[in-house]
């Protein structure tokens, strides 16, 4: 109800079957928790069974695990003109392997308007299935923050970072995790919005 995905519904069966059996489960929880855990449920680093909320691909927790991974991640991408899509899938695989983010946690693909006719750029988002926004020079130069500024990419097209500044800017002002990262004529920046969980009562 709340829009986290989770690893599996194979994880989320062995995570009840590990409550009724055990009487508790543990939480273990990258963002800050919010009121009180539901009947069951104790905030624990280690143990048999636990759910994890994350936006990380890899956390090795509890020996039965059920993640469950808000949709708050963007990446920021800059690319040369004519940069294939899968040239473009590799480094941002690449980056995101390095972070340890998972895709699962990805809630869009930002770059500059000029990059609206990008053929790589857009097949490469409508093969991530992941939604893809264009910003101006202007709404990007308004984002506050430190920056990684290149004045040949000011002089090309009006913003000193396309990147970094997509990504915060899509993630409504949260924090960059991932700065600008580049290969062979490609940048990727991730961002994450502020999040909180809530356990419904």
């Amino acid at each position: 109800r709340q829009g986290l995905r989770l690893s599996s519904l194979n994880d989320a069966k062995a995570f009840a079957a590990a409550i009724l059996e055990k009487g508790a489960a543990g939480v273990y929880s990258d963002f800050p928790l919010q009121g009180p855990l539901p009947p069951g449920l104790v905030y624990a680093f280690h143990g048999d069974a636990g759910l994890v909320i994350t936006t990380k691909a890899h956390v090795p927790v509890f020996r039965t695990t059920v993640v469950a991974r808000p949709v708050i991640v963007h990446i920021g991408i800059g690319c040369r003109k004519g940069t294939p899509a899968k040239d473009i899938a590799y480094w941002v695989n690449a980056v995101l392997q390095r972070a340890n983010l998972s895709p699962d946690a990805i809630a869009d693909v930002s770059s500059i308007d000029v990059k609206h006719d990008e053929a790589g750029l857009l097949a490469f988002a409508k093969a991530q299935q992941w939604p893809l926004h264009f910003f101006t020079a202007d709404e990007l130069n308004a984002v506050p923050g430190d920056f990684t500024a290149s004045d040949f990419v000011k002089q090309t097209v009006g913003t000193d970072n396309v990147c970094e500044r997509a990504a915060v800017l899509a993630s409504h002002q949260g924090t960059l995790i991932v700065t600008k990262q580049s290969r062979r004529g490609i940048t990727v920046a991730v961002a994450c919005e502020r999040y909180q969980v809530r356990f419904a009562c």
